[in-house]
């Protein structure tokens, strides 16, 4: 729900009503204590993962964690508590509104297969270009998604063919 819905409606048929975009949102009220320690498990084996995306974004994001909302996206940003929806930011810039800009919590989905993937490069490549650039493309699709502009749309563009053109040519070879 959009947040000024949010913010005026606040509950609909004696529920209440939350942005999907805050920090800690509870989806599943019957959590038990056994998806819990899953959860702490999954957090603790992505900790390279996670300390990775962060110092590669450590000017843009206030916080990366491992996400229990996502399902099938392999990255999303959430607005920590007190911040700004990026959207109401923009509107309120359009309007010649001096905002400072929200750092957001990026989340990454523990269970998507490319996180998974980029997870198991970390100990033997951890520092190599091309986990960074999948990190920063990550994002990009993460700020795309979220629907806020990218800060260089030519550098996305350019990932973009590299990574298609590797994928071609992966084809030829197994056709």
């Amino acid at each position: 729900i959009d947040q000024w819905a949010v913010q005026q409606l606040q509950e609909f048929d004696e529920k209440p009503l939350l942005s999907a975009m805050t920090e800690n949102i509870q989806l599943d009220e019957k959590k038990d204590e056994e998806s819990s320690e899953e959860d702490k498990e999954k957090t603790h084996l992505m900790n390279a993962l996670r300390e990775r995306f962060s110092s590669i974004l450590e000017d843009r994001v206030k916080e990366v964690r491992v996400s229990e909302r996502l399902a099938k996206s392999p990255v999303c940003l959430v607005v920590p508590e007190g911040g700004m929806h990026a959207h109401i930011e923009r509107m309120l810039r359009a309007n010649d509104q001096q905002v400072p800009q929200t750092k957001r919590i990026l989340e990454i989905n523990p269970q998507h297969a490319l996180i998974k993937h980029i997870d198991s490069l970390i100990p033997r490549d951890q520092d190599s270009e091309r986990v960074q650039e999948w990190i920063e493309m990550l994002y990009d699709q993460a700020l795309l998604s979220e629907g806020s502009p990218i800060e260089d749309p030519n550098i996305f563009a350019k990932r973009v063919t590299r990574l298609m053109e590797k994928a071609a040519f992966s084809a030829v070879l197994d056709a």
